[in-house]
C-alpha cells in the first residue's frame, strides 16, 4: 500500500509539473500574440499614413494632369 501512495504521489508531483509547464508556455504565447497585434497595429498605422501621403500626392499631381496608375 506505502508503494501505491508513493506511486500516486510522483504522478502527481509528475502532472503538477507538466501542468506549470503548459501555464509557462501559455503565458510566453500571449506575450508573444499581445507584441505581435502591437506589431500589426503599428504596421497598419504606418500603412494608413503612407495611402494617404500617396493620395495626396495623386491628388496634387492630378491637379498639373499627370495621371498614377496603382498596381
Amino acid at each position: 500500500m506505502p508503494r501505491v501512495k508513493e506511486k500516486e504521489k510522483e504522478d502527481k508531483a509528475a502532472r503538477d509539473k507538466e501542468l506549470k509547464a503548459l501555464e509557462v508556455n501559455i503565458k510566453a504565447l500571449e506575450e508573444k500574440w499581445l507584441t505581435n497585434s502591437e506589431e500589426m497595429q503599428a504596421l497598419k498605422n504606418k500603412y494608413d499614413e503612407l495611402n494617404s501621403k500617396v493620395d495626396a500626392l495623386e491628388r496634387e499631381l492630378r491637379g498639373q494632369s499627370i495621371y498614377v496608375v496603382r498596381i
